[in-house]
């Protein structure tokens, strides 16, 4: 038994969100045509559990790693049905170094589910055009295409969070997430690189790629890190004004208070 949130309007948009992704799943993974090559598969999984295992927290419930490259590298490279497969583990690797609970993991599956097949889409409709048939002019889609796995995953992601905090999803976005945009913006060419150095090596290009992808993580990490401590700081000094003021205000209580009591000439 899935035992899911208890506000209805949360557990209404979870269920929506998870049947959603299961439908889009299964009609990727019949229409793809299966698995193309099962080594690359657990080199992706593998490199994204590793990801998640280390994934970076950023405020409350929201958490980013670099798992969302592997899912749109399985896409890319062997098409839908591979991208639903790296997308639905790493959905589910996201509750390594904690407990988290079932409707959380396959929420969080099928919003990997569903920004891996909206990048597919907007990736294909781009490169239809004989202008991009060239693999270094695929750039700009695939740069695109990653803008919009990014879009989908922090917006079906807000909306949970604002849902259960009662906040607006596009407030949550503009201070949790849109800082995050330039880092999705080397994907389109990491993704090009990873298409082309497959055909030329195999499954070892997700090792070569380890490198730059991990330091997107770590530069999102030592970024957060900072931003976390910036806000730390500024909400002490709010507290410390605060403190000021209610002195103050009671200071200035005692001397009204002592005028008033003192006899008149």
């Amino acid at each position: 038994m899935i035992i899911l949130p208890a506000q209805n309007r949360l557990r209404a948009y979870v269920t929506s969100i998870i049947a959603a992704g299961a439908l889009a799943g299964l009609a990727a993974a019949v229409l793809g045509g299966g698995p193309t090559n099962i080594s690359l598969l657990l080199a992706l999984v593998l490199a994204g559990a590793v990801s998640e295992r280390f994934k970076v927290s950023l405020f409350g419930d929201c958490h980013v790693s670099s798992s969302a490259f592997l899912a749109m590298m399985a896409g890319l490279i062997g098409g839908p049905a591979d991208a639903v497969i790296v997308a639905s583990a790493l959905g589910l690797s996201s509750n390594l170094g904690g407990v988290l609970p079932l409707y959380k993991s396959l929420f969080n599956v099928a919003v990997y589910v569903l920004s891996s097949l909206a990048f597919l889409c907007a990736f294909d409709v781009m490169t239809a055009n004989a202008a991009f048939s060239n693999d270094t002019h695929r750039i700009v889609p695939a740069t695109i295409a990653a803008l919009v796995d990014f879009g989908v995953n922090s917006l079906l992601v807000a909306i949970a969070i604002g849902l259960a905090t009662e906040q607006s999803p596009i407030r949550i976005i503009r201070r949790q997430h849109l800082w995050l945009t330039p880092h999705y913006l080397p994907l389109g060419a990491l993704l090009v690189a990873a298409v082309v150095g497959y055909g030329a090596g195999g499954a070892v290009i997700v090792a070569v790629l380890a490198a730059p992808v991990a330091g997107i993580q770590i530069a999102t990490f030592v970024y957060s890190s900072m931003r976390r401590a910036f806000e730390s700081h500024i909400r002490e000094v709010e507290v410390r004004i605060e403190a000021v003021q209610a002195e103050l205000a009671r200071m200035q209580g005692a001397s009204v208070d002592h005028d008033l009591s003192r006899p008149a000439a």
